[in-house]
This record gives structure tokens, C-alpha cells and sequence, in this order.
């Protein structure tokens, strides 16, 4: 019963460890092309511009959404100013485009803290992998003043 115990300790182990070694390894990859460019797109998003957002969204996305929905919601977005500071760029995760994106390619999603001058705002932005460069998929700006 013992060895049995050791053995099960030992495989949940070495299965964190290899959790632990795979996502660094996706973030160590994403490091040098994903994080500047998510530093160079949410200032140009942060506009609240639809013109100038459109150039960095996805295809696909613009396809789905009108002009007037973007202009909609980056009306709405406004609401929480200007961008003052991106404090945390963190590595969520990266999933398969499959069923999500026309060729399938891979989507990268970050979680960041960053400041307006409406206060602290959450940001999650997802960035279709295209190999050779980003098209933003998604993104999500949490804060207070927009549940207002």
C-alpha cells in the first residue's frame, strides 16, 4: 500500500511538472513577438477609433461585426478614458483555432492590468497566430465604470 502511495505521488508529480514545463514554454515562445505587439495595438485600440482598430482586427471578426456595432462599442469603451499604463502582461493560454477561425490558426489570449484614467482595468486580448504576425480576435476591457 505503501509503494502504491509513493507511485501516485510521484505520477501526479511529475504531471504538474510537465503542466508547469509546457506552459512555460508557450509563454517563453510568445514572449518576443506577442507581448510588443499587444504594447503596440492597445494604445491604437485605446483610441477608441473604429478606423484605426479595424487595421488591426482579424478578417474573420470584421466580417461578423458591422461598422456600426464597432462604432458602438468603441462608444462604449471610451467611457474609461484615456490609456495611462500597462502594468502586467500576463500569458493565459493558446488554443486551437479549429471551429473558431476560417484557417484554423491558433489563438492566443493574454490577461492584462492596466491603468486609464478612469482607474484599473482588466483586459484579456486574443491574438490569432498567423505565423507571421497578429490579428487581434478578441478582446474584453473589465471595469467599474463600464457596469455603470
Amino acid at each position: 500500500m505503501k509503494k502504491l502511495i509513493i507511485y501516485v505521488v510521484c505520477v501526479i508529480i511529475c504531471a504538474f511538472s510537465a503542466l508547469f514545463i509546457y506552459k512555460y514554454r508557450l509563454t517563453a515562445q510568445y514572449e518576443k513577438s506577442a507581448v510588443p505587439y499587444i504594447e503596440q495595438v492597445l494604445p491604437v485600440i485605446s483610441t477608441w477609433d473604429p478606423a484605426l482598430a479595424k487595421d488591426y482586427i482579424a478578417p474573420e471578426v470584421l466580417e461578423r461585426v458591422s461598422a456600426e456595432a464597432l462604432a458602438e462599442l468603441m462608444r462604449s469603451l471610451s467611457q474609461i478614458g484615456d490609456l495611462q499604463r500597462i502594468d502586467k502582461i500576463a500569458f493565459k493560454n493558446k488554443t486551437s483555432g479549429e471551429n473558431l477561425t476560417r484557417d484554423e490558426l491558433p489563438l492566443v489570449t493574454y490577461d492584462l492590468v492596466t491603468h486609464y484614467s478612469s482607474g484599473e482595468v482588466g483586459v484579456t486580448i486574443s491574438l490569432l497566430d498567423k505565423g507571421t504576425g497578429f490579428d487581434v480576435y478578441r478582446f474584453n476591457f473589465r471595469s467599474e465604470v463600464l457596469g455603470q
